[in-house]
Protein backbone atom coordinates (compact mmCIF):
# COMPACT_ATOMS: atom_id res chain seq x y z
CA UNK A 1 0.00 0.00 0.00
CA UNK A 2 2.78 2.39 0.87
CA UNK A 3 4.47 1.68 -2.47
CA UNK A 4 1.28 2.37 -4.39
CA UNK A 5 0.78 5.63 -2.55
CA UNK A 6 4.33 6.68 -3.38
CA UNK A 7 3.79 5.94 -7.08
CA UNK A 8 0.54 7.96 -7.15
CA UNK A 9 2.29 10.86 -5.45
CA UNK A 10 5.13 10.65 -7.97
CA UNK A 11 2.68 10.65 -10.91
CA UNK A 12 0.87 13.69 -9.54
CA UNK A 13 4.16 15.46 -9.10
CA UNK A 14 5.16 14.71 -12.68
CA UNK A 15 1.88 16.09 -14.04
CA UNK A 16 2.24 19.24 -12.01
CA UNK A 17 5.79 19.70 -13.28
CA UNK A 18 4.71 19.19 -16.91
CA UNK A 19 1.92 21.71 -16.65
CA UNK A 20 3.92 24.37 -14.90
CA UNK A 21 7.35 23.98 -16.42
CA UNK A 22 6.55 25.17 -19.92
CA UNK A 23 3.57 26.24 -22.01
CA UNK A 24 4.79 24.15 -24.96
CA UNK A 25 3.19 20.64 -25.14
CA UNK A 26 5.45 17.99 -23.66
CA UNK A 27 7.21 20.47 -21.39
CA UNK A 28 9.84 21.30 -24.03
CA UNK A 29 10.93 24.47 -25.63
CA UNK A 30 10.57 25.07 -29.36
CA UNK A 31 13.04 22.92 -31.27
CA UNK A 32 15.21 24.06 -34.13
CA UNK A 33 13.08 22.05 -36.58
CA UNK A 34 9.90 23.76 -35.36
CA UNK A 35 11.53 27.18 -35.57
CA UNK A 36 12.75 26.57 -39.13
CA UNK A 37 9.39 25.15 -40.15
CA UNK A 38 7.43 28.10 -38.76
CA UNK A 39 9.88 30.57 -40.29
CA UNK A 40 9.72 28.97 -43.75
CA UNK A 41 5.92 28.92 -43.68
CA UNK A 42 5.70 32.55 -42.57
CA UNK A 43 8.23 33.74 -45.15
CA UNK A 44 6.58 31.68 -47.89
CA UNK A 45 3.13 33.09 -47.17
CA UNK A 46 4.46 36.65 -46.98
CA UNK A 47 6.49 36.33 -50.20
CA UNK A 48 3.62 34.72 -52.12
CA UNK A 49 1.21 37.42 -50.94
CA UNK A 50 3.62 40.22 -51.86
CA UNK A 51 4.33 38.79 -55.31
CA UNK A 52 0.64 38.19 -56.06
CA UNK A 53 -1.12 41.11 -54.39
CA UNK A 54 1.45 43.88 -54.81
CA UNK A 55 4.22 43.17 -57.32
CA UNK A 56 2.05 41.43 -59.94
CA UNK A 57 -0.71 44.05 -59.95
CA UNK A 58 -0.49 45.90 -63.28
CA UNK A 59 0.66 49.48 -62.86
CA UNK A 60 -0.75 52.31 -64.97
CA UNK A 61 0.44 55.70 -66.08
CA UNK A 62 -1.59 58.91 -65.84
CA UNK A 63 -3.44 58.01 -69.06
CA UNK A 64 -4.48 54.59 -67.76
CA UNK A 65 -2.08 52.61 -69.95
CA UNK A 66 -0.45 49.49 -68.57
CA UNK A 67 3.13 49.82 -67.36
CA UNK A 68 5.26 46.66 -67.16
CA UNK A 69 8.64 45.96 -65.59
CA UNK A 70 11.41 44.86 -67.95
CA UNK A 71 15.13 45.27 -67.31
CA UNK A 72 18.15 43.47 -68.76
CA UNK A 73 15.96 40.81 -70.33
CA UNK A 74 14.04 40.07 -67.14
CA UNK A 75 10.28 40.68 -67.10
CA UNK A 76 8.08 41.40 -64.11
CA UNK A 77 6.01 38.27 -64.72
CA UNK A 78 9.15 36.11 -64.55
CA UNK A 79 10.11 37.67 -61.21
CA UNK A 80 6.58 37.01 -59.94
CA UNK A 81 6.78 33.38 -61.04
CA UNK A 82 10.15 32.77 -59.37
CA UNK A 83 9.02 34.35 -56.09
CA UNK A 84 5.84 32.26 -56.11
CA UNK A 85 7.75 29.09 -56.98
CA UNK A 86 10.36 29.54 -54.24
CA UNK A 87 7.74 30.53 -51.66
CA UNK A 88 5.60 27.48 -52.48
CA UNK A 89 8.55 25.09 -52.20
CA UNK A 90 9.77 26.78 -49.02
CA UNK A 91 6.29 26.64 -47.51
CA UNK A 92 6.02 22.93 -48.35
CA UNK A 93 9.36 22.16 -46.69
CA UNK A 94 8.38 24.27 -43.68
CA UNK A 95 5.06 22.45 -43.36
CA UNK A 96 6.80 19.06 -43.37
CA UNK A 97 9.33 20.17 -40.75
CA UNK A 98 6.73 21.72 -38.47
CA UNK A 99 4.17 18.94 -38.81
CA UNK A 100 6.69 16.16 -38.12
CA UNK A 101 8.02 18.01 -35.08
CA UNK A 102 4.57 18.67 -33.63
CA UNK A 103 3.43 15.10 -34.22
CA UNK A 104 6.56 13.90 -32.42
CA UNK A 105 5.44 15.80 -29.32
CA UNK A 106 2.39 13.55 -28.90
CA UNK A 107 3.16 11.18 -26.02
CA UNK A 108 0.62 8.46 -26.67
CA UNK A 109 2.02 6.09 -29.25
CA UNK A 110 -1.28 5.09 -30.85
CA UNK A 111 -2.48 8.67 -31.09
CA UNK A 112 0.85 9.78 -32.53
CA UNK A 113 0.70 7.09 -35.20
CA UNK A 114 -2.92 7.93 -36.04
CA UNK A 115 -2.15 11.62 -36.44
CA UNK A 116 0.94 10.80 -38.49
CA UNK A 117 -0.98 8.56 -40.90
CA UNK A 118 -3.74 11.17 -41.18
CA UNK A 119 -1.15 13.85 -42.00
CA UNK A 120 0.35 11.59 -44.68
CA UNK A 121 -3.09 11.01 -46.19
CA UNK A 122 -3.77 14.74 -46.33
CA UNK A 123 -0.37 15.33 -47.94
CA UNK A 124 -1.04 12.67 -50.59
CA UNK A 125 -4.48 14.11 -51.40
CA UNK A 126 -3.09 17.64 -51.64
CA UNK A 127 -0.09 16.61 -53.77
CA UNK A 128 -1.84 16.80 -57.21
CA UNK A 129 -3.27 20.26 -56.51
CA UNK A 130 0.06 21.48 -55.18
CA UNK A 131 1.81 20.09 -58.26
CA UNK A 132 -0.54 22.03 -60.57
CA UNK A 133 0.10 25.27 -58.69
CA UNK A 134 3.87 24.70 -58.75
CA UNK A 135 3.72 23.84 -62.47
CA UNK A 136 2.00 27.11 -63.41
CA UNK A 137 4.36 29.07 -61.16
CA UNK A 138 7.26 27.39 -62.97
CA UNK A 139 5.78 28.31 -66.36
CA UNK A 140 5.42 31.91 -65.26
CA UNK A 141 9.00 31.92 -63.99
CA UNK A 142 10.35 30.49 -67.24
CA UNK A 143 8.13 32.76 -69.32
CA UNK A 144 4.97 31.45 -70.98
CA UNK A 145 5.11 34.07 -73.72
CA UNK A 146 7.89 35.92 -75.54
CA UNK A 147 9.43 39.26 -74.65
CA UNK A 148 11.48 40.83 -77.45
CA UNK A 149 13.33 44.11 -76.86
CA UNK A 150 14.39 46.04 -79.96
CA UNK A 151 16.51 49.19 -80.13
CA UNK A 152 16.77 51.69 -82.98
CA UNK A 153 20.01 53.31 -84.09
CA UNK A 154 18.95 56.49 -82.28
CA UNK A 155 18.73 54.65 -78.96
CA UNK A 156 14.95 54.41 -78.74
CA UNK A 157 13.67 50.99 -77.78
CA UNK A 158 10.42 49.04 -77.74
CA UNK A 159 9.28 45.87 -76.04
CA UNK A 160 7.21 43.40 -78.07
CA UNK A 161 5.30 40.72 -76.18
CA UNK A 162 3.57 37.71 -77.72
CA UNK A 163 1.40 35.19 -75.91
CA UNK A 164 2.80 31.71 -75.51
CA UNK A 165 -0.14 29.75 -76.87
CA UNK A 166 -1.23 30.49 -80.43
CA UNK A 167 0.67 33.78 -80.69
CA UNK A 168 -2.42 35.77 -81.67
CA UNK A 169 -1.84 38.53 -79.12
CA UNK A 170 1.08 40.84 -79.85
CA UNK A 171 1.49 44.03 -77.84
CA UNK A 172 4.06 46.78 -78.33
CA UNK A 173 5.36 48.80 -75.39
CA UNK A 174 7.50 51.92 -75.57
CA UNK A 175 10.09 53.07 -73.05
CA UNK A 176 8.64 54.60 -69.88
CA UNK A 177 11.67 54.80 -67.62
CA UNK A 178 14.82 52.82 -66.91
CA UNK A 179 12.97 49.79 -65.56
CA UNK A 180 9.54 50.00 -67.23
CA UNK A 181 7.74 50.07 -70.56
CA UNK A 182 4.28 51.51 -71.21
CA UNK A 183 1.70 49.96 -73.53
CA UNK A 184 1.55 51.67 -76.91
CA UNK A 185 -0.56 49.51 -79.22
CA UNK A 186 -1.46 46.02 -80.34
CA UNK A 187 0.13 44.66 -83.49
CA UNK A 188 -2.21 42.16 -85.12
CA UNK A 189 -0.09 42.25 -88.29
CA UNK A 190 2.72 40.53 -86.38
CA UNK A 191 0.50 37.88 -84.75
CA UNK A 192 0.66 34.17 -85.45
CA UNK A 193 3.57 32.20 -86.85
CA UNK A 194 6.44 32.51 -87.33
CA UNK A 195 6.74 34.13 -83.95
CA UNK A 196 8.22 37.59 -83.56
CA UNK A 197 11.33 36.27 -81.80
CA UNK A 198 12.03 34.00 -84.79
CA UNK A 199 11.69 36.73 -87.41
CA UNK A 200 14.23 39.24 -88.66
CA UNK A 201 12.92 42.34 -86.88
CA UNK A 202 14.46 45.81 -86.76
CA UNK A 203 13.38 49.21 -85.46
CA UNK A 204 13.81 52.47 -87.37
CA UNK A 205 13.27 56.05 -86.19
CA UNK A 206 11.08 58.11 -88.59
CA UNK A 207 11.35 61.67 -87.27
CA UNK A 208 9.65 61.03 -83.95
CA UNK A 209 7.73 57.95 -84.95
CA UNK A 210 9.07 54.42 -84.99
CA UNK A 211 8.66 51.73 -87.60
CA UNK A 212 8.94 48.11 -86.57
CA UNK A 213 9.56 45.73 -89.43
CA UNK A 214 9.51 41.95 -89.08
CA UNK A 215 10.08 40.29 -92.42
CA UNK A 216 7.45 41.61 -94.85
CA UNK A 217 5.23 43.10 -92.13
CA UNK A 218 5.62 46.60 -90.69
CA UNK A 219 3.82 48.61 -88.04
CA UNK A 220 4.09 52.28 -87.13
CA UNK A 221 4.56 53.20 -83.49
CA UNK A 222 3.49 56.71 -82.57
CA UNK A 223 5.12 58.47 -79.61
CA UNK A 224 3.31 58.16 -76.30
Amino acid sequence: MAKIGEEETADLGEHETDLCSDSVPGGRRMTRREAWGAALIALGVLAFWWATAIWAVPAQDSAGRQVVFFYQGVSGSAITGWIQLVSLLGGAVGSILLASALIGRIRRRRLRRSVGWAACAVAILAAPYSAVVVFFAFLAAMGIGDDVELTAATGQSVLVTQDGFDGDVVVIYTKYDRFHYVMNRQADDLAGFPRVKDRDCHLVDLDGRLRLTCGADSVIINPT
